[in-house]
């Protein structure tokens, strides 16, 4: 009898050990884990991403004068459109009274050249029969030498009347390139197609020269990558992928790195590269627009690589035997979503991905796996 009283108690012993163990696994937290193994992992950079106009233009007239045309907040315009216009009737006047004057001034010269040269060649003619007198002995060298005089006085006069009157027509014809220069200055056309903003002068407003009137954007943007120092000194170059998302653009937009700029950005301390992406120019009609873009420096295919989820604080919880170990890994190339183990981890072990905060080394934990992404 003392025998089976024994047997039973044993029996009741080990169910409620069973039962104490069993209920101790259920009630230990619960890590989601994935199991490492290798994959390909990119060498990737982020970049802030910003759009802007190719092209901007502060329209400005250098004459004064009021305004004969009305622009419009948003108005686009084709290259070569008249932008501003003023009133150039009076510049106008102004050239046709130098233009009359310049022809005076030719007509005059062309008269006065006449005369110079006809009493040039009376003198020259006169010198002539003088020398032949003075040779044959009928004419006194006094005589001579006073009708060389003369001609010598006529050729410099002719030179010197010819230089004057030339420099005179020169300064007509100047005052009236002048004039023609300050006429196309009261008119501003667009040098390229694009959309008209910051109107700042309406139509019969008196301009005063230099006074801004508008800003012509162009229509074709530029999409920058502004990238930190620290991220620039890991390889990005020319002919990179890059991929992008623009903030209320829907979806995400591949491309390559197009050009880098020599220098930082005085303002931001960062480099600047330009993109060429494949996406329709419409939906970057938005000056200003911003996003984020991540740049690959290279790809490999690495033995060991773990989601970015995995390192906190720049550790590792893996689970081993139902334990939390905490491991520094010595890490390789990192994306934006996962990175590159190359030594503290081996294939086929877990890596808690979420709320390792919840855990410390040691603790006992059932595990679950991530989901699938």
């Amino acid at each position: 009898m003392a025998n089976h009283t024994g047997i039973k108690l044993l029996v009741a012993a080990a169910v409620v050990a069973v039962g104490y163990f069993g209920l101790s696994a259920y009630l230990r937290p619960i890590a989601t884990v994935q199991v490492v193994a290798g994959g390909k992992v990119a060498k990737a950079v982020s970049a802030q991403i910003k759009v802007r106009a190719e092209n901007s233009q502060e329209l400005k007239l250098e004459a004064t004068g009021r305004m004969l045309n009305e622009l419009k907040e948003g108005q686009a315009v084709a290259e070569n459109d008249l932008l501003v216009a003023v009133d150039t009737r009076s510049k106008e006047s102004d050239i046709d009274l130098a233009e009359i004057a310049l022809r005076s001034a030719r007509a005059q010269e062309d008269v006065n050249k006449r005369s110079r040269q006809s009493a040039l060649r009376r003198a020259q003619e006169d010198l002539k029969i003088k020398l032949a007198e003075k040779d044959a002995g009928r004419l006194a060298k006094l005589l001579y030498d006073q009708a060389a005089d003369l001609v010598e006085q006529l050729e410099f006069r002719h030179e010197t009347d010819q230089i004057m009157a030339n420099e005179a027509i020169a300064r007509i014809e100047n005052g009236i390139k002048n004039r023609r220069l300050e006429l196309e200055n009261m008119s501003l056309r667009a040098q390229w197609p694009g959309t008209l903003t910051n109107i700042q002068v309406s139509k019969g407003v008196l301009i005063n020269g230099g006074q801004t009137v508008a800003t012509l954007i162009s229509n074709t943007r530029i999409i920058e990558a502004r990238i930190s120092e620290e991220n620039m000194a890991q390889g990005v170059a020319v002919g990179q992928r890059v991929r992008v998302w623009f903030t209320g653009v829907q979806g995400d937009y591949a491309g390559t790195v197009k050009k880098i700029l020599p220098a930082q950005d005085p303002q931001t301390l960062r480099y600047i590269a330009h993109l060429d992406l494949d996406i329709d120019p419409a939906k970057l009609d938005k000056t200003g627009l911003s996003g984020e873009g991540v740049i690959t420096i290279d790809t490999k295919q690495a033995r060991l690589v773990v989601p970015l989820l995995a390192l906190h604080k720049n550790s590792l919880y893996v689970v081993k035997d139902g334990r939390v170990e905490i491991r520094a890994p010595k890490l390789g190339y990192e994306s934006d979503s996962i990175v590159e183990i190359l030594s503290g981890l081996e294939p086929g072990e877990e890596v808690i991905v979420d709320q390792q905060d919840l855990f410390k080394a040691g603790d006992r934990v059932r595990t679950q796996p991530a989901a699938a992404k």
